[in-house]
């Protein structure tokens, strides 16, 4: 294997924050002054700046907040906040197992938020006195709120016949869109099945994890679907990166899944590729400094990679690294373009170009270089328009 993976930049630009980042200073004043009304209410403008007109009623004290299936109502009462989300109706469901499911998620992974039955109806519940509405912490409960219900949703109905309270508003892919993730993501198989296999009979077994992983992050920002699939995918990662299971077995698993890709129904797949109307999207909100901490110690192993003349593992480290900001952030435009263009440009190229591409790419992020005034040559694919 001589060359490097390929890269596409994403079919969708959905998901995208909306949110007004210079007022986050006041909230955490307003907080500091005690000011618990105009501190909740600031972070709702924080999220989508004009979420308070369009959501609340005339005393900005309750809100309908519409995610995907599930509706936030909001109250700020004269000493307490809640939030109440119902997003699922269980009266016809396997309850027994979908119960024990919920009592799991319930202890874990949901830290502050837990979901309540009542009368058949799914509900995720927080509520906490205005003085304990510290900002960053009530930014999580929302966000919180919305992943799990976002993830669990159409699992919940798949595998035990609940049912949708509100019909999520979507704007399903185009039919080329459709066609396009389909077959991006068959070659991408294709290509990590032969890389994953040229790398276990050179016994390089890390390699092999790392095409997996590349792969699989790559799927995902392509088509950022929803649905079973997203989920599928996240936990597939999710396996990857944390389980303590051999790697043989790890590498195993996630040809299994490469394989169940390759297999999927197709109906099952386009139904998976549309954006939906999301009050907090799932990928966190990045800023500059946050993607340079992240990747100090990615850029350190790639120098010295680059050092020893082992551009094969730089290439692999810096893509890693790159598609690992990409499948957890919503990264700023400039360092976005910066990642995508420099991945396009490496594609298919040998392993010392493209460990030098990257390298550019990765080292301006890391000193904060500024877009040229007129973009030439390599950094105008660098940095885009």
């Amino acid at each position: 294997m001589d060359n490097n993976l390929s890269f596409h930049k994403t079919i969708s630009r959905s998901n995208k924050p909306l949110t007004n980042d210079a007022s986050w200073d006041k909230v955490l004043e307003m907080y500091k002054l005690k000011d618990y009304k105009a501190t909740l209410l600031g972070i709702l403008d924080y999220v989508d700046l004009g979420l308070v007109n369009k959501t609340g009623n005339e005393e900005r004290n309750e809100f309908i907040i519409p995610h995907g299936s599930a509706e936030l109502h909001l109250t700020i009462s004269d000493n307490d906040f809640t939030v109440h989300a119902p997003f699922l109706n269980i009266k016809n469901s396997k309850k027994i197992p979908l119960m024990r499911k919920v009592a799991e998620l319930n202890f874990s992974p949901l830290n502050l938020a837990a979901i309540r039955l009542n009368d058949d109806i799914l509900s995720f519940h927080f509520s906490c006195p205005l003085e304990l509405c510290e900002p960053y912490k009530i930014y999580e409960v929302l966000r919180e709120i919305c992943i799990y219900a976002d993830s669990y949703d159409d699992e919940f109905i798949s595998k035990f016949d609940a049912s949708w309270i509100h019909q999520p508003k979507i704007t399903p892919y185009s039919a080329d869109q459709k066609q396009s993730a389909w077959d991006t993501m068959h070659a991408y198989i294709e290509e990590a099945r032969s890389g994953i296999s040229y790398f276990e009979t050179k016994r390089s077994f890390n390699f092999a994890w790392d095409i997996l992983m590349v792969t699989l992050m790559k799927i995902e920002y392509y088509i950022q679907p929803e649905g079973l699939l997203r989920i599928e995918i996240e936990k597939i990662v999710s396996y990857l990166i944390s389980s303590r299971d051999a790697l043989n077995d790890k590498i195993n698993r996630g040809k299994n899944f490469l394989d169940k890709l390759s297999q999927y129904d197709r109906s099952k797949f386009d139904d998976d590729l549309y954006a939906s109307e999301t009050f907090i999207p799932y990928k966190i909100r990045s800023n500059e400094q946050a993607v340079k901490t992240a990747t100090e110690n990615a850029y350190v192993q790639a120098q010295k990679e680059r050092e020893q003349g082992n551009h094969l593992a730089a290439t692999m480290t810096i893509a890693y690294q790159f598609l690992y900001l990409m499948y957890h952030n919503n990264l700023p435009a400039g360092i976005l373009n910066a990642i995508e263009n420099s991945m396009e440009e490496a594609g298919g190229k040998s392993w010392k170009e493209s460990s030098d591409i990257l390298f550019d790419a990765m080292e301006a992020i890391m000193k904060g270089k500024k877009m040229p005034a007129e973009k030439k040559g390599f950094f105008k694919k660098l940095f885009g328009n």
